[in-house]
């Protein structure tokens, strides 16, 4: 009587039945880039993709979302835009040195200074125009 043998793999066994490394395990970082990347251009057929680096459809389709995931991170402008570069303390000395900036380097209008801090600041209840008015006063 035949007995049927069969080769079971637990997951943490990196090699194949035949004692060999699979080759999507021999594979380094810029290798495993290309194939997503290559994935992800669609240039040919997964299957043929797979078949060229020896891998499994299952790797190139993993390696393909790992790519997709860094490219969508790195291109949401919410995580961007959202992160604080720095704190600045804002005193009188401060919006007057503003004020003079927008004037002499930026060649800007009376009504454009207070139009850049009604906008910036959204406080419609500050003098701005006394402000800027002493501001330039005091040159």
């Amino acid at each position: 009587m035949a007995t049927l043998k069969t080769n079971t793999i637990s997951s943490g066994d990196l090699s194949t039945p035949s004692g060999s490394l699979h080759p999507a395990h021999t594979l380094d970082v810029q290798q495993r880039q290309k194939l997503a990347l290559e994935g992800l251009a669609r240039t040919e057929p997964i299957t043929k993709l797979a078949e060229r680096n020896n891998v499994s459809r299952k790797f190139v389709y993993k390696q393909m979302d790992k790519a997709d995931n860094a490219l969508q991170k790195e291109f949401d402008s919410s995580s961007h835009n959202d992160e604080v570069l720095y704190w600045i303390p804002v005193t009188k000395n401060w919006l007057r040195s503003v004020v003079l900036a927008l004037l002499l380097y930026c060649h800007s209008s009376f009504r454009g200074v207070i139009a850049f801090f009604l906008q910036t600041f959204l406080v419609n209840r500050f003098p701005w125009e006394q402000f800027i008015t002493s501001s330039m006063k005091q040159l």
